[in-house]
């Protein structure tokens, strides 16, 4: 009787120790899950944190407006240093005409107007980089 008290004794700690090391394995598969999940946000992290500064370059944009341009100097043009292919590459310049020379027109009109003549015609290159 006391054997047998004893075997039922060990038998219950055995199936402790089971359902223990069941919940442990349970619980390691779940972390590597999460390790996995935390690796995948981390790369879209990086993704998006690229783009952001991505974006920020192309919002901070630094307008050089070159007066007396073209034949008999009577122009304005404006250039842009901007990505040549999106996100890391090499910048690119961007060279526009903005019309015939004025002096009645501050500057701040002339990078206004090479703004938006750039945001024009590189809104489909600056759209076409996305997540």
């Amino acid at each position: 009787m006391v054997m047998s008290n004893t075997q039922n004794q060990q038998k219950k700690l055995n199936k402790q120790i089971i359902k223990l090391n069941k919940l442990i394995d349970s619980n390691k598969s779940k972390i590597e899950g999460f390790r996995d999940r935390v690796g995948e946000l981390e790369e879209q992290n990086h993704t998006h944190t690229q783009l952001i500064q991505f974006y920020e370059d192309t919002l901070n944009l630094t307008p050089t407006i070159l007066y007396d341009s073209g034949r008999d100097k009577k122009y304005v043009y404006g250039k842009v240093w901007w990505f040549k292919d999106g996100v890391g590459s090499k910048k690119k310049e961007y060279r526009y005409f903005l019309g015939k020379m004025d002096k009645k027109k501050p500057k701040s009109f002339w990078k206004d107007k090479l703004l938006s003549v750039f945001y024009d015609k590189e809104m489909d290159t600056i759209e076409k980089i996305k997540p």
